[in-house]
């Protein structure tokens, strides 16, 4: 983009590589102690000496200053793709993604604003031949929702960035200082007629179905709930939203980052009957006079090329969201370290030598599952087999055996009360298992149908386990955050380059891998409630396999865990035969 530069020196129209180029010139423009004056593609930086000896130049600098105090918004200039996000006319749901100080905010206020009063098709915003925004003609006053996370971020940030881009003449007395109603009645109504209604996602729901509304501005990220409920009234009214989010994740602030909702519905997945326009701003896109060029080669240097060279997944997946405005899906995940360019790899048979795991997780009416994990002797832990099905005792322990490449064999029955059970044990054929750990609240949790606990039934059913840990999810957790930290300095057993975890998932588990995808914390009340690491329980299943295993913890034996031979089976055993109960399967 070209962009003129008035100075002392005279005037000038050329492109920002070209002013990059130019450290005198960047010099002017950057200096604090000259006068500054950003109009948008058009940058005045004089000597305030040399200014107040020209007369004429002086004056135009005044009147130029006055025009900008009294109507900023006529020399808005869009950075990035926030033309398009201005100028979306087709979509009723647009939002602009970008990191922190891009002008994200400020673009979504400025959009917003356009609607709300009457303009002028000849203000520069309208005329330039470059990142013009569309004139929009005003039909008539509109009610628009303006809501963030908290009263203090709208209070301090929010509603003084929309107070500085409206025309002093529609705010009228807010432009003299007056503030709208905090407590009572927080909107506030323009000129044109115009009003804004203020909301915070700290208010109950009843805040956000109370009236329809024609526009809705969302700051970051809301419920979905508080969205769906604004939404409805909306609707009615063939009404827009636009939204202005930051996709990194800040720790503690669950208003921002990927994995939720938001990034399901803004990217498509769920548009829930909406058209949604979708537009980011990155860091290069900023002006070197609005964020520093040394600024951005500093934040370049943290956020990319940095861990790019220390192969640090975690730093690299932030960084793409804090330098390009990319999701970044770490908010409200407990894994977090979790990188599928990085822990999940192509299936290979493991060695024989390999130490052999086997952690399972018993359901009820959810699915069971099983993990089995092979331990190399440089300790590294490489989960190659899962088992994720619905079934009773009998079953699980059929198929997980199965799935090993062993045999049952019946070693006789057993007489519980009145019950005569067939009683088996697993033959080693293809894989031995070190240890077979089995979620302890299962293990000694009693079976409805029997007396006897749920780890003595898959004794009986031939799949020999122990308790695993019963440690909180907090402390399971954060050894299983261990092994998947990429360690800069340790050569990938992969990709033979520096920088490996510990913990890698074959693609012959991606149910697993589904799942550490998805794992979401448990959400707790209220923006600033402490955060909790417990998962969500709905579907993680395979992953508390994961949890028993680390806890034990796995490592590297000498031995043979896995046979290409069949060894030779016993003799089965004379089986009495018994009716088969249809809960347990015994």
């Amino acid at each position: 983009m070209n962009f003129t530069f008035i100075t002392e020196d005279g005037r000038e129209t050329i492109p920002y590589s070209g002013y990059l180029k130019n450290p005198a010139l960047r010099k002017k423009v950057r200096d604090p102690d000259r006068v500054f004056l950003n109009l948008g593609d058009t940058i005045i930086s004089y000597d305030q000496k040399w200014l107040a000896g020209k007369k004429t130049e002086l004056e135009t600098v005044r009147m130029l200053s006055i025009y900008q105090k009294e109507n900023p918004i006529q020399f808005f200039l869009p950075h990035g793709e926030g033309a398009g996000f201005l100028n979306d006319t087709r979509n009723d749901v647009m939002a602009i993604i970008a990191p922190n100080r891009t002008g994200k905010t400020t673009t979504a206020v400025v959009s917003t604003c356009l609607d709300l009063f009457p303009c002028d098709k000849d203000w520069p915003i309208f005329t330039r031949k470059q990142n013009a925004v569309h004139f929009r003609e005003f039909r008539k006053p509109l009610q628009v929702g303006v809501a963030t996370y908290n009263w203090v971020m709208m209070q301090r940030t929010l509603w003084p960035i929309i107070k500085s881009w409206i025309p002093k003449f529609e705010l009228g007395e807010y432009a003299e200082g007056r503030e709208p109603n905090w407590r009572q009645n927080p909107s506030i109504r323009l000129q044109s007629g115009s009003e804004l209604f203020f909301f915070v996602y700290e208010q109950g729901q009843d805040a956000f179905e109370s009236q329809a509304l024609d526009r809705w501005l969302w700051d970051e990220q809301p419920d979905k709930a508080k969205f769906d409920g604004g939404d409805e009234r909306t609707r009615t009214r063939l009404g827009l939203h636009r939204f202005a989010l930051t996709p990194h994740a800040v720790e503690g602030r669950p208003d921002t980052g990927g994995g939720g909702w938001l990034e399901d519905f803004l990217e498509g997945h769920n548009p829930m009957g909406h058209r949604i326009g979708k537009y980011r701003i990155m860091v290069p896109d900023v002006p070197d006079w609005v964020y520093p060029n040394e600024a951005k080669e500093q934040a370049k240097e943290k956020w990319v090329d940095g861990p790019r060279r220390t192969n640090n997944a975690k730093m690299i997946a932030e960084g793409k969201a804090r330098y390009y405005g990319e999701w970044h899906r770490s908010s409200g995940l407990l894994l977090d370290d979790f990188d599928e360019n990085v822990h999940v790899i192509p299936y290979f048979k493991p060695d024989k030598s390999w130490t052999r795991y086997r952690g399972i997780d018993h359901g009820l009416s959810n699915p069971s599952a099983c993990l089995c994990v092979a331990v190399s002797p440089e300790n590294d832990i490489y989960a190659y087999a899962e088992y994720y099905e619905i079934g009773v005792i009998s079953e699980n322990a059929e198929r997980i055996v199965k799935m090993a490449g062993n045999k049952l064999l019946d070693t006789g029955t057993i007489k519980t009360g009145n019950v005569v059970q067939r009683r088996q044990r697993e033959q080693v054929v293809r894989t031995r298992f070190h240890r077979t750990v089995l979620d302890g609240r299962s293990y000694s949790g009693r079976d409805p149908n029997s007396t006897m606990t749920i780890g003595r039934l898959y004794e009986i059913c031939g799949l020999k386990a122990e308790p695993a840990s019963g440690a909180d999810d907090a402390t399971a957790y954060s050894i299983v955050k261990q092994y998947l930290v990429v360690d800069g300095e340790r050569i990938n057993p992969v990709t033979k380059k520096k920088g490996s975890p510990r913990l890698f998932i074959m693609d012959s588990c991606p149910n697993l891998i589904r799942q550490v995808k998805k794992l979401q914390e448990k959400k707790v009340k209220g923006w600033n409630a402490d955060r909790t690491e417990r998962a969500n329980k709905k579907d993680d299943h395979l992953v508390d396999c994961l949890k028993y295993i680390c806890q034990i913890p796995p490592s590297h034996i000498a031995g043979i865990w896995a046979y290409e031979n069949d060894f030779e089976e016993e003799p089965a055993k004379r089986v009495v035969r018994f009716k088969v109960d249809p809960h347990t399967g015994y």
